[in-house]
C-alpha cells in the first residue's frame, strides 16, 4: 500500500470508529480531520507541480487549510461536553499541516518531520486522557487512528519533504495549476481532493459542505496612528519596522502566523487569534492579548504590562529589561513566564501563573490565596 493510500484508509478508520461512538462532538471532530486533509493534498498536489510561489499566493492556497484548523480550535469552545478530550486532541493535531508553509531555519517552525512529531505529542496529553477514561475498543481505536495518521504523515515528510516543501523548481507558476489534475504523492482525502461533499457515516447521501468565508490578510497602517494586522493564515514574516511610540498595532484573527514588532510602540493588541508567535521591543503602555489560543509573546525590551484575558495555551518570554512588567489574568489557563537564568549562561527558568485559588473565610472576610502549583 503506497503512503497517500495509507493514510486515506487511516482517515477513513477514524471517521468509521467515529460513527461507533456514538457521539456527534466525536464525529464533528473527525469530520473536520477529513476536511482538512482534503485541503492539504491540494496543497501538497500544488507542491509537486508548481514553482515555489510568493508569500501571497502561498497564503491564498494554504488558506482552506488553516480554516480547518481553526474549526478544530473552535471544537473546544463554549461549554464542555463529554467529548471535549477528543475535540482536544484534534485540535492539537491538525496545526500539524501548516508544514506547508515552513521556509527555512529562520521562519519560526522546526522541520516538516519534527515539527508533526510536535503535535504529535501535543495530541498524545489529550489522547491519553480518554484512554485513561475508557480503554474499551471503540475508543481505543479511535485514539490508534488519530495517533497512526500523524505517524503516517511524519514518515511520509521523512521521505518528501524533509527539509521543506519541495516546490517543483520546472514546475508551472501556481496561478496555473487545477487541483486533481494529475495523481498526488501527497497526504490524501477519502474523497478526491477538491470535493465539497462531507462523508455521511450512516448511510445517507453525503450533503455539500458550504464553503467558509473568509477575509483577505491585510497589514496596513491606518492614518499614521494604528497598524492593523488580520486575517493571515500561515505567515511566518509578518514584520512591522516603520513604528513609533505614538502608534497602537492591532493583531485580529490571525493562526499559524509570526509577527515581528520592532522599535517602540504605544500598545499592542492580540484579539480572536490561534497559534501566533509575537516579538516586540518596546512598549509605552500595555501588551494584552484576549480571546486567544496558543499565544507566545516574546519581549526584547521595555513592557510596563501585560494583560492576559480569556486565553489559553499562553508563553510569555521576558527579556531582564522587561522583568519589571506586571503581569494581570482574567479566564484564562496554561499561561506560562520563561524568565532569563541567573547568570547569561544559565538555561530560562518557566514559571507558571497560577489558574487555581483557594478562598477561606476569616475574620469576617474572605480571604483568596493562589493554590500552590508544582511549576516555578
Amino acid at each position: 500500500m503506497s503512503g497517500s493510500a495509507a493514510l486515506e484508509a487511516v482517515v477513513a478508520r477514524l471517521e468509521s470508529v467515529a460513527a461507533r461512538l456514538e457521539a456527534t462532538e466525536v464525529h464533528k471532530a473527525s469530520t473536520v480531520v477529513d476536511r482538512a486533509f482534503k485541503a492539504e493534498r491540494v496543497v501538497v498536489e500544488a507542491i509537486a507541480q508548481c514553482k515555489q510561489p510568493d508569500m501571497g499566493g502561498l497564503q491564498k492556497l494554504v488558506e482552506p487549510v488553516g480554516v480547518e484548523i481553526s474549526a478544530a480550535d473552535k471544537l473546544t469552545q463554549g461549554r464542555r461536553s463529554a467529548a471535549f478530550n477528543y475535540s482536544k486532541a484534534v485540535a492539537e493535531a491538525l496545526p500539524a499541516l501548516s508544514w506547508v508553509v515552513y521556509s527555512g531555519p529562520s521562519c519560526g517552525m522546526d522541520p516538516p518531520p519534527k515539527h508533526v512529531e510536535n503535535h504529535l505529542q501535543s495530541a498524545e496529553f489529550w489522547t491519553n486522557k480518554i484512554l485513561l477514561e475508557n480503554r474499551t475498543a471503540p475508543h481505543a481505536d479511535w485514539v490508534k487512528a488519530l495517533k497512526d495518521l500523524l505517524k503516517g504523515l511524519c514518515t511520509y515528510l521523512k521521505t518528501h519533504h524533509f527539509s521543506g516543501p519541495a516546490w517543483n523548481a520546472s514546475g508551472i507558476p501556481l496561478s496555473q495549476f487545477k487541483p486533481g489534475s494529475t495523481p498526488s504523492a501527497g497526504p490524501p482525502a477519502v474523497q478526491a481532493a477538491g470535493s465539497n461533499e462531507v462523508p455521511s457515516t450512516s448511510g445517507s447521501k453525503s450533503a455539500p459542505a458550504k464553503p467558509a468565508a473568509s477575509k483577505p490578510p491585510r497589514t496596513e497602517c491606518e492614518q499614521g496612528r494604528k497598524w492593523v494586522i488580520e486575517n493571515h493564515v500561515g505567515n511566518p514574516e509578518i514584520v512591522i519596522s516603520d513604528t513609533n511610540p505614538r502608534q497602537a498595532v492591532y493583531i485580529y484573527k490571525c493562526s499559524n502566523s509570526t509577527i515581528q514588532v520592532k522599535g517602540k510602540v504605544n500598545a499592542i493588541s492580540v484579539d480572536s487569534c490561534q497559534r501566533v508567535g509575537l516579538l516586540f521591543e518596546d512598549i509605552v503602555a500595555a501588551c494584552e492579548l484576549v480571546n486567544s489560543t496558543r499565544i507566545q509573546a516574546q519581549a526584547t525590551g521595555v513592557v510596563p504590562t501585560i494583560a492576559v484575558d480569556k486565553c489559553d495555551g499562553v508563553q510569555l518570554y521576558l527579556s531582564a529589561d522587561s522583568l519589571g512588567v506586571d503581569i494581570t489574568t482574567a479566564k484564562s489557563s496554561e499561561v506560562n513566564v520563561i524568565v532569563p537564568g541567573a547568570t547569561p549562561e544559565a538555561d530560562l527558568v518557566e514559571h507558571a501563573i497560577p489558574e487555581q485559588y483557594l478562598s477561606q473565610y476569616k475574620n469576617g472576610k474572605f480571604v483568596t490565596a493562589p493554590v500552590s502549583h508544582s511549576a516555578g
